[in-house]
């Protein structure tokens, strides 16, 4: 079986709004941080530019990393 990992924040985490719609596809997940800079794009979804890419020294952003089986629903 093919998985694919994740790190996900906010309402896509365990026990927020969106969760069950990832739920059927999450094989584990488990607390974690990254050091990123965060950015909301016009459209309002936020997104995470990884500290070095973004050239600064980022903040720490708590997060999920999920691990979830492939599916191509989920690629859609």
């Amino acid at each position: 079986m093919t998985t694919m990992r994740f790190f996900v924040i906010g309402s896509w985490t365990e026990g927020m709004f969106h969760f069950k719609k990832l739920k059927p596809f999450v094989l584990s997940y488990e607390s974690a941080n990254i050091q990123a800079k965060a950015y909301q794009l016009p459209a309002g979804f936020p997104v995470l530019v990884e500290a070095e890419a973004a050239q600064s020294s980022g903040d720490e952003i708590a997060g999920q990393l999920s691990e979830l089986k492939s599916d191509e629903a989920l690629l859609a």
